[in-house]
């Protein structure tokens, strides 16, 4: 293991040359704008990817300078020690097991561990536009991203060694309808339903892929909906994706309690350092992956014995990835989970509100923006809320496509454009391909607020928050038009 690298900003976003996502790029960002050491600039990214805050920043430098990863045993020690935070700040139980990797793409490939080897599995991948792009590769068990062409042979799309004993089929259903709105829900039982009855032997296994919340906010189908589908079958793995981490502590244990696997990461709602992410799996399915007798040895591609728990026998001879940057990744993510904790409900949701009330208001003056709609609002329901802190907009000019909304994006967190009146860069969440015309995918982008926003601003009156808040998004706003013009 090399530890010699002094400097912290090398580290963390190094991950051995496995993935193009955390590629530092010639402008000195990866390909989601995001730096690997804190620089000024207004964020509102974190329904997608950000650069480190300054304070976990400095409290990773800390950690760094104290803790001896040169020897394996305390490297291995270390990852365990991540395991041990988040059960303490999820208030996980005892029988459930944590699983780590860079992202939730990876994540995805962790229940074919609780399949005997060689099933038919048919895997269904809810609201397909409003997760990973690299999902349905990685469902299918294939790689989903370029990689260092110098030190592997894989390419994207080629199949990890082992999968290909599976019969894999892969079933997609979006979220939303074809004007961008969402989905219904019974529609969407029903031909998860439908699916679910397909004509299979006792060797036939379901995986289904739901998103608690998505890219722009949604839940679609409620899990509790999903629940009732899946007892109807033994052989369903039910897996809520929560990478976006807008969800609280008690309905993550409900879920566990009811047999779900549940997806989340530090990187989004959290805003640590791309890629940080987890699978917490429910005491009815880890014993079955902790003693799988033959699983496919090409995750080790993906996961060091170090992402397991040391109980699961199934992985005892993958070898240590050594890769610092991951946890180093996942140390500012508790970082930034426990100062977060920290605030009360009340605080939070009252921000989250406010927030919605200057869009509105932002909405009506800057008329050229069309804001997508969300699920219906519950104001007593925290995680419903917790969708709210993601706005998705639009264009109402129909010519700016998804391809120039990815050029604004990429525009925002460049300098060119930067002069007196606009001294910032601004990073905003990646587009979503929500709503078609001609035959084209129409422009969006996404205003997100972090944990660390929470952290800064929510104990501020009422009145300082409204025009702060007021002000930056008009900023954002302002700065997207004058982009436009520029077309």
């Amino acid at each position: 293991m090399n530890t010699n690298i002094t400097k912290i900003e090398d580290l963390i976003l190094d991950d051995n040359g496995k993935d193009d996502r955390l590629r530092i790029l010639g402008n000195e960002m990866t390909k989601y704008g995001c730096m690997a050491k804190p620089y000024p600039h207004i964020s509102y990214s974190s329904c997608t990817a950000s650069t480190i805050s300054l304070e976990a920043f400095t409290y990773i430098q800390g950690y760094y300078n104290n803790v001896n990863l040169n020897d394996s045993n305390n490297y291995i020690e270390e990852f365990q020690n991540i395991r041990d935070d988040l059960r303490k700040i999820l208030g996980l139980k005892d029988d459930v097991d944590i699983c780590l990797s860079a992202s939730g793409t990876d994540l995805e490939m962790l229940p074919y561990l609780c399949i005997p080897y060689g099933s038919k599995v048919n895997n269904i991948i809810i609201g397909p536009n409003e997760v990973g792009s690299g999902t349905l590769l990685a469902a299918d068990g294939c790689i989903f991203s370029e990689v260092d062409k110098t030190k592997y042979s894989l390419k994207k799309g080629k199949k990890l060694n082992g999968f290909e004993k599976f019969d894999i089929q892969l079933f997609t259903l979006p979220i939303r309808d074809e004007n961008g709105n969402p989905a219904n829900e019974e529609i969407l039982l029903q031909k998860i339903s439908d699916i679910l009855k397909i004509e299979k032997t006792q060797k036939t296994y379901t995986i289904i892929h739901s998103v608690y919340h998505s890219k722009t906010g949604l839940i679609k189908p409620l899990p509790e909906n999903l629940i009732q589908l899946a007892k109807k079958d033994p052989n369903t793995i039910l897996i809520i994706d929560a990478c976006q981490f807008r969800i609280s502590r008690e309905t993550i244990n409900d879920l566990l309690d009811k047999g779900c696997i549940v997806f989340i990461t530090g990187s989004k709602f959290f805003a640590a350092p791309t890629f940080s992410a987890a699978a917490l799996i429910p005491n009815n399915l880890r014993d079955k992956a902790a003693f799988n007798k033959n699983i496919p040895d090409g995750l080790n591609f993906l996961y060091g014995r170090e992402l397991f728990p040391k109980r699961w026998k199934s992985v005892n001879h993958f070898k240590l990835d050594n890769n610092l940057g991951l946890l180093l990744r996942w140390r500012a993510a508790i970082f930034e989970m426990q100062l977060f904790n920290s605030l009360s409900k009340d605080r939070i949701l009252s921000t989250i509100t406010i927030f919605n009330n200057c869009i509105e208001k932002l909405e009506k003056k800057h008329t050229d923006f069309i804001i997508y709609s969300q699920i219906d609002k519950n104001e007593k329901d925290y995680d419903l809320l917790m969708s709210q802190t993601i706005c998705t907009f639009g264009f109402k000019d129909k010519d700016i496509d998804i391809e120039k909304a990815k050029e604004i994006y990429q525009q925002l967190i460049s300098k060119e454009w930067l002069d007196q009146e606009f001294p910032y860069s601004v990073h905003l969440g990646q587009p979503v391909k929500i709503k078609q015309y001609n035959n084209k995918w129409l422009g969006t982008l996404r205003i997100a607020l972090s944990a660390k926003f929470f952290v800064n601003y929510s104990g501020k009156v009422k009145s300082v928050q409204e025009d702060f808040i007021y002000k930056e998004i008009e900023y954002i706003f302002k700065a997207i038009e004058k982009i436009i013009k520029k077309f």
